[in-house]
């Protein structure tokens, strides 16, 4: 009877650690350290009815933050393939233009970014915990809308492109709840970012 329990109790506690196979999503928020290119004026667009030549100032649309947001499946213990969502916070500052005659005038620029992610994750499972790296590439987009002195908007210009993505991280897993501290590294033309988040995610 004795053996019976042992046994029971070590295959309860084997499929408590076991990884779960299938789909998982989740969310989360990041710290973000940008390093921006040496060139960061942005021409108005030509439509703008803005005078011609003049550029803004330095607009940084990563910010310090981002939520991020994730989806993925766990084919199986070691492998997974997950999308992910990153928006980040952007900056709002002053142009540094003065404004010297009644004419729309760009005083202020607010910038954000956002991007669309697909990668592989290579998982190393050990109990309850989970360490892996993640490989992929990132669809990215940069906003930044310039404002009259009354706030009112006067222009927008965009930059888009597809960067490699790469991470790393550990994960706990408890019944049907991941937590995850994770490292990534992103491009965004000559931009680039280091991102340290925390995430928490329910499996399915």
């Amino acid at each position: 009877m004795m053996k019976r329990v042992l046994v029971g109790l070590l295959a309860a506690s084997a499929g408590a650690s076991a990884a779960d196979h299938g789909f998982y999503v989740g969310v989360g928020r990041a710290s973000v350290d940008a390093h921006y290119g040496p060139d960061r004026s942005v021409a108005f667009p030509a439509d703008a009815g803005l005078p011609e030549g003049i550029a803004a100032g330095h607009p940084r649309p990563l910010g310090a933050s981002a939520w991020r947001a994730a989806a993925g499946y766990r084919v199986v213990d070691w492998l997974a393939i997950e999308r992910g969502y990153d928006d980040f916070a952007g900056d709002d500052a002053l142009t540094g233009i003065t404004c010297v005659v009644a004419a729309p005038c760009p005083a202020r620029e607010v910038a954000d970014a956002d991007s669309l992610s697909l990668s592989v994750l290579a998982i190393y499972p050990r109990g309850p915990f989970d360490l892996f790296v993640k490989a992929g590439a990132a669809r990215w987009r940069g906003d930044v809308e310039f404002r009259d002195s009354d706030g009112s908007h006067l222009a927008t210009t965009r930059t888009n492109g597809t960067d490699p993505v790469f991470g790393a991280g550990v994960q706990l897993r408890y019944l049907r709840v991941l937590a995850r501290l994770e490292y990534a590294r992103a491009k965004f033309g000559e931009d680039s970012a280091n991102l340290v988040s925390l995430e928490l995610a329910c499996t399915f």
